[in-house]
């Protein structure tokens, strides 16, 4: 898990370097916004999404996990190849 953690953490900062080089932003303004994410800044959840069977689940009426909003700079979902959980706009 601390690996996994680490390598989490090594993406983290790639990302945001692409952020910032995709928004070009200033040199001296991306070394601000790196020094906001310094050190720790993983929250790993580990949460189980069952299958949910279209034909025999009533959408409307169940609700397995409430809508919410992340409050992170990003969110990285990592799964298996069964794809339950589901991310609306």
């Amino acid at each position: 898990m601390k690996d996994s953690l680490q390598k989490l953490e090594q993406l983290h900062r790639a990302v945001l370097d692409a952020l910032l080089l995709g928004l070009e932003v200033d040199p001296s303004e991306a070394d601000y916004f790196r020094s906001l994410h310094a050190g720790p800044q993983s929250k790993i959840q580990l949460l189980h999404y069952p299958a949910l069977l279209e034909l025999t689940t009533d959408r409307q009426a169940t609700t397995w996990c409430p809508s919410h909003t992340d409050f992170t700079t990003f969110t990285f979902f990592i799964q298996d190849q069964n794809q339950e959980l589901e991310v609306e706009d």
